[in-house]
């Protein structure tokens, strides 16, 4: 007895990837039920062309780099074609499939009469890949930016150049905005994985504005109970609040909270939440992101540096929770300009 006939639609049927058969004119000879799962077809597609049943879809040609393909596995004289590519589902989630072909020959001529497309779901290796990839552009984006900061330093240093901190500030600004663009360009990073989508506007700056109050008063009281313990760090004749840090350095600092806050938070805080798992990963974040934005400030000496690197761990918590870098980006700024205007930095 000839089994054939029932065991090959039974295999086909049960493996764990998609397989679609043409004709040489286009048409659907065959799917298995991972094929109609993967492309979301059903049995009434068989015996119609791919161009009927597809390229009527509303994916916006987010899946024109797959037709593409079949239509090349096609028409092509090539045997073959083997490559992993994007797909748009009917729930619109975005899959990666790792499509092979081949032709489909009579038994009598041996001549091409088909084509026949085996594909695999890779979305999950193809994911991790690209985590990979995006975290390590992240590292040569952060590294570059920082090795390319200290060098600037450095050279100022031996040619004996003097430079207003402020003016530094820039420079760093300058590099790490350089580099951002190279992270937008060169990953696949979403605006809110970027931290730049604003979901919750009221949640996000309530926040930012308690905590920006609590911050300055708790900075004022701070003032005044180092006016009595040590008089002689702040100078005589400064008021107890400072409004004239002239207009530049109100608008400048602007830009250098939100600059900064991308490099800590975008840059290495996103990329380590998407290679760690757990809890870890947020202390991991917290911890390395905090070190960095604390590096950036070396110009500025030990004591700022060490307040940079306090200041973001503690508004780690806060971009957990609210996944942007506008609320912190403002207790940044807040936290900057009411230590100016009390004169803890100058």
């Amino acid at each position: 007895m000839d089994y054939t006939a029932e065991l090959i639609p039974r295999i086909l049927r049960d493996v764990d990837d998609g397989v679609l058969a043409l004709d040489q004119r286009g048409r659907i000879i065959y799917t298995n039920p991972q094929s109609r799962r993967l492309l979301g077809l059903c049995d009434d597609d068989v015996g119609k062309t791919y161009a009927e049943v597809f390229f009527d879809d509303r994916k916006g040609g987010g899946n024109d780099a797959f037709h593409q393909m079949v239509l090349d596995a096609v028409y092509s004289k090539e045997r073959a074609h083997y490559g992993s590519v994007a797909f748009l589902d009917q729930h619109n989630n975005k899959r990666y499939l790792r499509v092979t072909s081949s032709f489909l020959r009579s038994e009598e001529t041996n001549e091409p009469v088909g084509v026949v497309l085996v594909m695999s779901d890779v979305t999950e290796t193809e994911i991790l890949r690209k985590k990979r990839e995006d975290a390590a552009v992240v590292f040569t984006c952060v590294t570059a930016s920082v090795c390319l900061y200290i060098l600037v330093l450095a050279t100022l240093d031996f040619l004996r150049i003097n430079v207003p901190t402020s003016a530094l500030t820039q420079v760093i600004n300058g590099i790490v905005f350089l580099f951002s663009l190279v992270l937008y360009k060169k990953t696949s990073f979403s605006p809110d994985e970027l931290g730049l989508k604003l979901i919750n506007v009221k949640q996000t700056f309530g926040w930012a504005a308690v905590i920006s109050v609590a911050v300055v008063v708790v900075m004022s009281a701070a003032k005044l109970l180092m006016m009595q313990i040590s008089p002689d760090f702040f100078a005589a004749d400064a008021p107890f609040w400072n409004w004239n840090l002239g207009a530049y350095a109100w608008i400048s600092y602007v830009f250098t909270c939100i600059i900064q806050e991308f490099l800590a938070r975008s840059m290495v805080y996103g990329s380590i939440k998407k290679l760690f798992d757990g809890k870890k990963s947020v202390m991991a974040a917290i911890l390395l992101s905090s070190l960095l934005f604390g590096a950036v400030h070396i110009a500025h000496g030990f004591v700022y540096m060490t307040a940079g690197v306090v200041l973001l761990g503690s508004l780690g918590g806060l971009y957990e929770k609210q996944r942007n870098i506008w609320g912190v980006a403002i207790v940044h700024y807040v936290v900057g300009e009411a230590a100016a205007c009390l004169g803890f930095i100058t």
